[in-house]
Protein backbone atom coordinates (compact mmCIF):
# COMPACT_ATOMS: atom_id res chain seq x y z
CA UNK A 1 0.00 0.00 0.00
CA UNK A 2 1.34 3.37 -0.71
CA UNK A 3 1.99 5.77 2.06
CA UNK A 4 0.75 9.39 1.09
CA UNK A 5 3.33 12.09 1.92
CA UNK A 6 2.38 14.53 4.56
CA UNK A 7 2.64 18.29 2.82
CA UNK A 8 5.33 20.57 4.26
CA UNK A 9 3.31 23.27 5.15
CA UNK A 10 1.36 20.93 7.79
CA UNK A 11 4.46 19.82 9.48
CA UNK A 12 6.00 23.69 10.14
CA UNK A 13 2.40 24.40 11.46
CA UNK A 14 2.23 21.35 13.78
CA UNK A 15 6.01 22.44 14.64
CA UNK A 16 4.83 25.73 16.18
CA UNK A 17 1.51 24.65 17.28
CA UNK A 18 0.63 23.75 21.19
CA UNK A 19 -1.69 21.14 22.12
CA UNK A 20 -4.73 23.90 22.31
CA UNK A 21 -4.65 24.40 18.40
CA UNK A 22 -2.96 28.21 19.12
CA UNK A 23 0.36 29.39 17.32
CA UNK A 24 2.62 29.12 20.03
CA UNK A 25 4.38 33.00 19.31
CA UNK A 26 7.25 32.53 21.86
CA UNK A 27 8.99 30.29 19.73
CA UNK A 28 8.78 32.48 16.65
CA UNK A 29 11.92 34.27 15.73
CA UNK A 30 10.98 38.29 16.66
CA UNK A 31 11.73 40.50 13.52
CA UNK A 32 10.02 43.97 15.30
CA UNK A 33 10.85 43.79 19.06
CA UNK A 34 13.71 44.99 20.68
CA UNK A 35 14.43 44.13 24.10
CA UNK A 36 16.08 46.77 26.49
CA UNK A 37 17.79 45.82 29.62
CA UNK A 38 18.75 48.78 31.65
CA UNK A 39 20.11 49.15 35.32
CA UNK A 40 19.65 52.71 36.04
CA UNK A 41 16.74 55.10 36.82
CA UNK A 42 17.11 57.05 34.06
CA UNK A 43 15.60 55.87 30.59
CA UNK A 44 18.46 57.62 28.62
CA UNK A 45 21.20 59.57 29.79
CA UNK A 46 22.04 58.62 33.35
CA UNK A 47 24.60 60.65 35.76
CA UNK A 48 28.14 59.51 36.56
CA UNK A 49 28.32 57.00 39.51
CA UNK A 50 28.08 58.62 42.66
CA UNK A 51 31.51 59.52 44.81
CA UNK A 52 30.79 57.67 47.48
CA UNK A 53 28.03 54.73 49.12
CA UNK A 54 24.47 55.40 51.10
CA UNK A 55 25.05 53.69 54.46
CA UNK A 56 22.54 51.42 56.44
CA UNK A 57 21.75 52.32 60.34
CA UNK A 58 23.27 48.99 60.90
CA UNK A 59 26.80 50.13 58.73
CA UNK A 60 26.75 53.47 60.89
CA UNK A 61 26.12 51.43 63.99
CA UNK A 62 29.16 48.93 63.49
CA UNK A 63 31.42 51.98 62.42
CA UNK A 64 30.62 53.77 65.57
CA UNK A 65 31.66 50.96 67.29
CA UNK A 66 35.04 49.99 65.39
CA UNK A 67 35.97 53.27 64.99
CA UNK A 68 39.58 53.25 63.75
CA UNK A 69 39.57 49.21 62.92
CA UNK A 70 40.31 47.84 59.89
CA UNK A 71 36.66 47.38 59.10
CA UNK A 72 36.33 51.04 59.11
CA UNK A 73 39.35 52.08 57.56
CA UNK A 74 38.62 49.75 54.52
CA UNK A 75 35.26 50.05 54.07
CA UNK A 76 35.13 53.63 54.07
CA UNK A 77 37.46 53.78 51.52
CA UNK A 78 35.31 52.11 48.92
CA UNK A 79 33.48 53.89 45.96
CA UNK A 80 30.21 53.18 44.05
CA UNK A 81 32.73 53.18 40.78
CA UNK A 82 35.01 50.34 42.19
CA UNK A 83 32.12 48.10 42.42
CA UNK A 84 32.32 44.63 40.59
CA UNK A 85 29.11 42.46 39.33
CA UNK A 86 28.59 38.93 38.32
CA UNK A 87 24.97 39.19 37.08
CA UNK A 88 23.26 35.86 35.74
CA UNK A 89 19.92 36.72 34.13
CA UNK A 90 17.68 33.47 32.71
CA UNK A 91 14.95 34.80 31.53
CA UNK A 92 12.07 37.49 31.13
CA UNK A 93 8.57 37.02 30.91
CA UNK A 94 5.00 38.49 30.32
CA UNK A 95 1.51 37.67 31.87
CA UNK A 96 -2.02 39.29 31.45
CA UNK A 97 -2.77 37.55 34.56
CA UNK A 98 -0.69 36.40 37.39
CA UNK A 99 1.55 34.43 35.35
CA UNK A 100 0.88 31.06 36.50
CA UNK A 101 -2.07 28.91 35.34
CA UNK A 102 -4.41 29.78 38.08
CA UNK A 103 -7.62 28.16 37.24
CA UNK A 104 -6.42 26.91 33.91
CA UNK A 105 -7.20 30.41 32.37
CA UNK A 106 -5.32 30.49 29.59
CA UNK A 107 -4.80 34.62 29.64
CA UNK A 108 -2.86 33.87 32.76
CA UNK A 109 -0.30 31.72 31.75
CA UNK A 110 3.22 33.15 31.41
CA UNK A 111 4.55 34.13 27.46
CA UNK A 112 8.32 33.47 27.60
CA UNK A 113 9.65 37.46 25.46
CA UNK A 114 13.19 35.72 26.12
CA UNK A 115 14.76 32.84 27.67
CA UNK A 116 18.27 33.19 26.11
CA UNK A 117 20.76 33.34 29.15
CA UNK A 118 22.55 36.76 29.52
CA UNK A 119 25.72 36.72 31.84
CA UNK A 120 27.20 40.15 32.57
CA UNK A 121 30.74 40.46 34.61
CA UNK A 122 33.11 43.00 35.56
CA UNK A 123 36.06 40.58 34.61
CA UNK A 124 36.56 37.33 33.50
CA UNK A 125 38.75 36.51 35.81
CA UNK A 126 37.86 33.83 38.29
CA UNK A 127 39.53 32.30 41.45
CA UNK A 128 42.13 29.77 41.41
CA UNK A 129 43.51 31.43 38.23
CA UNK A 130 40.04 30.10 36.73
CA UNK A 131 38.50 31.86 33.54
CA UNK A 132 34.68 32.67 33.30
CA UNK A 133 34.68 31.69 29.56
CA UNK A 134 31.14 31.59 29.12
CA UNK A 135 30.51 35.48 30.40
CA UNK A 136 33.75 35.68 28.37
CA UNK A 137 32.03 34.45 25.42
CA UNK A 138 28.98 37.28 25.65
CA UNK A 139 30.99 39.86 25.28
CA UNK A 140 29.62 40.23 29.04
CA UNK A 141 31.89 43.02 30.28
CA UNK A 142 30.98 45.09 27.54
CA UNK A 143 27.08 44.03 28.20
CA UNK A 144 27.59 45.11 32.00
CA UNK A 145 28.91 48.62 31.19
CA UNK A 146 26.03 49.23 28.63
CA UNK A 147 23.55 47.82 31.18
CA UNK A 148 24.98 51.16 33.56
CA UNK A 149 24.82 53.40 30.40
CA UNK A 150 22.41 53.17 27.37
CA UNK A 151 21.24 49.72 28.19
CA UNK A 152 21.74 46.23 25.99
CA UNK A 153 19.77 44.40 24.16
CA UNK A 154 18.25 41.06 24.96
CA UNK A 155 17.23 38.34 22.51
CA UNK A 156 13.77 38.42 22.12
CA UNK A 157 11.35 36.11 20.37
CA UNK A 158 7.66 37.31 19.48
CA UNK A 159 4.83 37.07 21.93
CA UNK A 160 1.10 37.90 20.73
CA UNK A 161 -0.93 41.29 20.97
CA UNK A 162 -2.38 42.75 23.69
CA UNK A 163 -2.41 44.57 26.82
CA UNK A 164 -0.14 42.44 29.50
CA UNK A 165 0.21 43.99 33.09
CA UNK A 166 2.68 41.63 34.23
CA UNK A 167 6.59 41.13 33.77
CA UNK A 168 9.08 38.87 35.40
CA UNK A 169 12.56 38.91 35.41
CA UNK A 170 14.75 35.96 36.53
CA UNK A 171 18.12 36.45 38.27
CA UNK A 172 19.84 33.54 39.30
CA UNK A 173 22.86 35.57 40.00
CA UNK A 174 23.71 39.17 41.43
CA UNK A 175 27.12 39.01 42.99
CA UNK A 176 28.74 42.23 44.06
CA UNK A 177 32.04 42.75 45.19
CA UNK A 178 33.57 44.21 47.73
CA UNK A 179 32.00 41.89 50.65
CA UNK A 180 33.91 40.71 53.46
CA UNK A 181 33.48 38.97 57.06
CA UNK A 182 34.87 41.17 60.08
CA UNK A 183 35.80 40.12 63.73
CA UNK A 184 32.88 41.45 65.82
CA UNK A 185 35.23 42.88 68.58
CA UNK A 186 38.00 44.08 67.00
CA UNK A 187 37.20 44.92 63.16
CA UNK A 188 39.60 43.29 61.63
CA UNK A 189 39.17 41.36 58.35
CA UNK A 190 38.74 37.66 58.46
CA UNK A 191 38.13 36.58 54.74
CA UNK A 192 37.00 38.15 51.69
CA UNK A 193 33.01 36.92 50.79
CA UNK A 194 33.09 34.58 48.29
CA UNK A 195 30.78 33.31 45.91
CA UNK A 196 29.79 30.99 43.01
CA UNK A 197 29.25 32.02 39.04
CA UNK A 198 29.55 29.57 36.12
CA UNK A 199 30.47 26.97 38.86
CA UNK A 200 33.71 29.29 39.35
CA UNK A 201 34.51 31.03 42.58
CA UNK A 202 34.49 35.22 42.90
CA UNK A 203 35.57 37.29 45.30
CA UNK A 204 31.45 39.05 46.42
CA UNK A 205 28.25 38.05 48.05
CA UNK A 206 25.32 36.87 46.10
CA UNK A 207 22.58 39.28 46.99
CA UNK A 208 19.91 37.52 45.01
CA UNK A 209 19.86 35.36 47.99
CA UNK A 210 19.25 38.35 50.41
CA UNK A 211 16.24 39.75 48.49
CA UNK A 212 14.28 36.68 47.83
CA UNK A 213 12.68 36.65 50.72
CA UNK A 214 11.54 39.72 52.63
CA UNK A 215 11.10 40.88 56.20
CA UNK A 216 8.25 38.09 57.80
CA UNK A 217 9.60 35.17 55.79
CA UNK A 218 7.13 35.21 52.88
CA UNK A 219 7.19 32.28 50.88
CA UNK A 220 6.71 34.46 47.59
CA UNK A 221 10.14 34.77 45.66
CA UNK A 222 11.48 38.37 44.96
CA UNK A 223 14.14 38.05 42.64
CA UNK A 224 13.70 34.46 41.03
CA UNK A 225 11.71 36.19 39.47
CA UNK A 226 11.50 40.17 40.24
CA UNK A 227 8.07 41.08 39.57
CA UNK A 228 5.95 44.52 38.18
CA UNK A 229 2.58 43.32 38.52
CA UNK A 230 0.45 46.87 37.55
CA UNK A 231 1.94 47.78 34.50
CA UNK A 232 0.54 48.57 31.43
CA UNK A 233 2.03 47.28 28.31
CA UNK A 234 0.21 47.26 25.04
CA UNK A 235 2.10 44.63 22.45
CA UNK A 236 0.91 46.36 19.15
CA UNK A 237 -0.89 44.18 16.52
CA UNK A 238 1.49 44.97 13.16
CA UNK A 239 4.85 44.79 11.95
CA UNK A 240 5.91 48.29 12.70
CA UNK A 241 9.66 47.84 15.37
CA UNK A 242 8.85 48.96 18.56
CA UNK A 243 10.83 48.66 22.09
CA UNK A 244 10.19 46.96 25.08
CA UNK A 245 12.52 48.80 27.60
CA UNK A 246 13.11 47.15 31.29
CA UNK A 247 14.95 48.70 33.92
CA UNK A 248 15.81 47.52 37.48
CA UNK A 249 16.91 50.46 39.46
CA UNK A 250 21.07 49.82 40.68
CA UNK A 251 23.05 52.29 39.34
CA UNK A 252 23.31 55.22 42.36
CA UNK A 253 20.92 53.56 44.72
CA UNK A 254 24.04 51.05 46.34
CA UNK A 255 24.15 51.27 50.04
CA UNK A 256 26.50 49.63 52.90
CA UNK A 257 25.25 46.48 54.62
CA UNK A 258 26.18 44.69 57.50
CA UNK A 259 24.58 41.89 59.24
CA UNK A 260 25.61 42.20 62.71
CA UNK A 261 22.72 40.41 64.82
CA UNK A 262 25.23 40.27 67.87
CA UNK A 263 28.26 41.83 69.31
CA UNK A 264 29.46 38.39 70.91
CA UNK A 265 29.90 36.62 67.98
CA UNK A 266 32.80 36.00 66.10
CA UNK A 267 31.78 37.69 63.16
CA UNK A 268 29.57 39.96 60.93
CA UNK A 269 29.65 40.01 56.98
CA UNK A 270 29.69 43.22 55.34
CA UNK A 271 28.49 43.77 51.87
CA UNK A 272 27.16 46.44 49.00
CA UNK A 273 23.30 46.15 48.18
CA UNK A 274 20.11 48.28 47.08
CA UNK A 275 18.90 50.35 49.85
CA UNK A 276 16.62 49.27 52.12
CA UNK A 277 13.89 52.44 50.42
CA UNK A 278 10.81 49.85 50.67
CA UNK A 279 11.26 47.70 53.55
CA UNK A 280 14.00 48.51 56.48
CA UNK A 281 16.89 46.23 57.08
CA UNK A 282 16.88 44.72 60.29
CA UNK A 283 20.39 44.42 60.07
CA UNK A 284 20.50 43.33 64.17
CA UNK A 285 17.79 40.77 64.16
CA UNK A 286 18.53 36.78 64.16
CA UNK A 287 15.70 35.81 62.20
CA UNK A 288 15.08 38.98 59.77
CA UNK A 289 18.59 40.10 59.22
CA UNK A 290 19.61 38.56 56.02
CA UNK A 291 16.41 39.17 54.41
CA UNK A 292 16.28 42.72 52.17
CA UNK A 293 13.34 41.66 49.71
CA UNK A 294 11.05 44.12 48.49
CA UNK A 295 13.59 46.91 48.29
CA UNK A 296 14.45 46.49 44.69
CA UNK A 297 12.79 48.46 41.75
CA UNK A 298 11.54 47.82 38.28
CA UNK A 299 9.74 49.12 35.48
CA UNK A 300 9.16 48.60 32.02
CA UNK A 301 7.95 50.39 29.80
CA UNK A 302 6.62 50.19 25.37
CA UNK A 303 7.30 52.67 22.81
CA UNK A 304 7.63 52.67 18.95
CA UNK A 305 10.42 54.46 17.97
CA UNK A 306 8.73 56.40 14.67
CA UNK A 307 5.61 57.15 17.11
CA UNK A 308 7.71 58.89 19.60
CA UNK A 309 9.67 62.22 20.33
CA UNK A 310 11.66 64.08 23.07
CA UNK A 311 11.16 66.79 25.27
CA UNK A 312 14.11 69.49 26.07
CA UNK A 313 14.46 69.98 29.98
CA UNK A 314 17.63 71.76 29.65
CA UNK A 315 15.93 75.24 30.97
CA UNK A 316 14.36 73.46 34.13
CA UNK A 317 16.53 74.83 37.47
CA UNK A 318 16.24 73.77 40.87
CA UNK A 319 14.93 76.50 43.77
CA UNK A 320 14.45 76.47 47.47
CA UNK A 321 17.85 74.87 48.10
CA UNK A 322 16.12 71.14 47.18
CA UNK A 323 18.70 68.76 45.40
CA UNK A 324 16.43 67.62 42.46
CA UNK A 325 18.01 64.32 41.62
CA UNK A 326 16.11 63.42 38.32
CA UNK A 327 14.22 65.17 35.85
CA UNK A 328 11.12 62.65 34.70
CA UNK A 329 7.91 62.89 32.29
CA UNK A 330 4.91 61.29 33.22
CA UNK A 331 2.17 60.92 30.86
CA UNK A 332 -0.79 62.87 31.74
CA UNK A 333 -3.58 61.29 33.41
CA UNK A 334 -1.46 59.04 34.95
CA UNK A 335 -1.32 58.11 38.64
CA UNK A 336 1.99 58.11 39.74
CA UNK A 337 3.54 57.24 43.02
CA UNK A 338 7.70 57.99 43.60
CA UNK A 339 7.83 55.60 46.86
CA UNK A 340 6.88 52.66 45.24
CA UNK A 341 6.82 52.94 41.43
CA UNK A 342 9.91 54.23 38.86
CA UNK A 343 8.76 57.22 36.84
CA UNK A 344 7.38 56.39 33.24
CA UNK A 345 10.54 58.20 31.64
CA UNK A 346 13.64 60.31 33.12
CA UNK A 347 17.31 61.50 32.70
CA UNK A 348 19.40 62.89 35.12
CA UNK A 349 18.53 66.67 36.55
CA UNK A 350 22.43 67.38 37.41
CA UNK A 351 22.96 69.22 33.40
CA UNK A 352 19.51 67.66 31.85
CA UNK A 353 19.30 68.07 28.15
CA UNK A 354 16.63 65.75 26.87
CA UNK A 355 14.26 62.87 27.35
CA UNK A 356 13.51 61.13 24.43
CA UNK A 357 11.45 58.07 23.35
CA UNK A 358 8.00 59.90 24.67
CA UNK A 359 4.88 58.64 22.86
CA UNK A 360 3.00 61.20 21.26
CA UNK A 361 0.69 62.78 23.31
CA UNK A 362 0.89 65.25 27.21
CA UNK A 363 3.34 64.85 29.90
CA UNK A 364 3.49 66.32 33.55
CA UNK A 365 6.97 67.23 33.76
CA UNK A 366 8.48 66.88 37.04
CA UNK A 367 11.38 66.92 39.63
CA UNK A 368 12.67 63.99 41.47
CA UNK A 369 14.34 64.06 45.24
CA UNK A 370 15.48 62.08 47.64
CA UNK A 371 15.00 63.39 50.84
CA UNK A 372 13.59 60.24 53.47
CA UNK A 373 15.46 57.29 54.53
CA UNK A 374 14.28 54.17 56.42
CA UNK A 375 15.71 53.87 59.90
CA UNK A 376 14.93 51.25 63.28
CA UNK A 377 11.50 50.77 63.27
CA UNK A 378 10.79 50.89 59.59
CA UNK A 379 10.20 54.32 59.94
CA UNK A 380 10.91 57.62 57.39
CA UNK A 381 13.27 59.89 58.74
CA UNK A 382 14.89 63.11 56.86
CA UNK A 383 17.86 62.11 54.99
CA UNK A 384 19.29 60.10 51.43
CA UNK A 385 19.26 56.79 50.67
CA UNK A 386 19.61 56.49 46.90
CA UNK A 387 15.67 56.48 46.18
CA UNK A 388 13.59 59.34 44.88
CA UNK A 389 10.59 59.11 46.99
CA UNK A 390 9.26 62.80 46.83
CA UNK A 391 8.21 64.20 43.89
CA UNK A 392 7.73 67.84 43.03
CA UNK A 393 4.14 69.61 41.45
CA UNK A 394 4.27 69.68 37.72
CA UNK A 395 7.35 71.76 36.74
CA UNK A 396 5.72 72.35 33.20
CA UNK A 397 3.51 70.34 30.77
CA UNK A 398 4.64 69.66 27.26
CA UNK A 399 2.61 67.61 24.13
CA UNK A 400 5.10 65.46 22.65
CA UNK A 401 5.00 65.24 19.01
CA UNK A 402 6.47 62.11 16.97
CA UNK A 403 9.54 62.72 15.67
CA UNK A 404 10.23 66.02 16.96
CA UNK A 405 12.15 67.56 20.26
CA UNK A 406 9.46 69.95 22.57
CA UNK A 407 10.64 72.11 24.83
CA UNK A 408 9.52 72.81 28.31
CA UNK A 409 10.55 76.03 28.45
CA UNK A 410 12.35 77.67 31.57
CA UNK A 411 10.54 76.32 34.46
CA UNK A 412 11.27 75.87 38.30
CA UNK A 413 11.00 72.52 40.10
CA UNK A 414 11.11 72.45 43.73
CA UNK A 415 10.25 69.09 46.20
CA UNK A 416 7.88 69.53 49.02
Amino acid sequence: MRKKAIPLIVLILLAVTSCTGELVFSSLANTRLQLIVKGTYETNDPADWLGNFFNDDGYDAAVTDLTGSEFHSQTQAQTPANLKWYIDLAEIRLARGNGRPSGRDPEDYWQFISQDRVLLCSQYNALQNRTLKNCREQNGREKLNQFFREGFEMKAYDIRAGRYNHLAMYFRKVIVTPAAFFNTLSGEKITDATATFENRGVIGYDIEERFQVKVGGSSVPLMFPLEKKNLVLDIPNDEEPFVLETRVFFKNNMMRHVVRTSTTLGSFVYFIAPSDHAINHQYDSLVEAGRLGGNIALAARIYKPSQSGSVDVSGITVAGGNTINYIAAIPAGLTFDPSTSLAYAATKANGAGVIKNLPAGEYNIIGLCDKKRRETGDVLQNGEDGYPETASPACAIVNITAGATSNAGIATCSCP
